[in-house]
């Protein structure tokens, strides 16, 4: 059964979101951009089964803002983040399992080319 949490991702209008890091969405092989320490995450609607869950949620939610906001050039806009993950077996807390870990980076990669 899968859960569903939307998460607001905002970032102060005192920050730079690209300062951090310099991303190039043309080489899929180029890693992922780390989120912004000042990325600020408020849970608006449902809420993770779990710890481990909301971790897996504020990640995916930091790192599709992070994604979006070198898109459109890092303008200070909010964005909300619908997440529905199927809960995993066989981990155990506070871990993230293979499985995790590969849907992560297919998510991103998906995104990546869509925002291309």
């Amino acid at each position: 059964m899968a859960n569903h949490v939307q998460i607001q991702v905002s970032i102060p209008s005192t920050a730079d979101p690209n300062a951090h890091t310099s991303f190039n969405d043309s080489d899929p092989r180029e890693p992922l951009p780390s989120p912004s320490p000042a990325i600020q995450l408020t849970p608006i609607f449902g809420s993770a089964p779990s710890a481990h869950a909301q971790t897996l949620y504020s990640l995916y939610a930091a790192q599709i803002a992070t994604l979006l906001w070198l898109t459109i050039g890092g303008e200070h806009r909010n964005v909300v983040v619908g997440i529905a993950l199927r809960s995993s077996k066989g981990h155990e807390e506070g871990e993230v399992s293979e499985e995790e870990q590969q849907t992560f980076l297919a998510v991103m990669e998906g995104l990546r080319t869509i925002l291309k």
